[in-house]
């Protein structure tokens, strides 16, 4: 949960800052991995293509709003 929570986090408008993009976020994980992250979780989300992450985002969005 926690990497799900920082990816959106990153990727999300927030009151105090603007979104970064997924490709900011990947890094921002991939530097975390065996301190914040658990490295396993890390490696099976940096194999999976940003594109998913995007999608999702869309249509979550298109389906409860910004």
């Amino acid at each position: 949960m926690a990497l799900a929570n920082t990816l959106d986090s990153i990727t999300s408008d927030l009151p105090y800052r603007a979104a970064r993009s997924f490709e900011d976020a990947r890094t921002e994980i991939e530097s975390g991995a065996g301190s914040q992250f658990d490295p396993k979780i890390v490696q099976v989300y940096l194999e999976m293509p940003d594109g998913i992450w995007r999608d999702l985002a869309r249509a979550v969005r298109a389906r409860y709003g910004p």
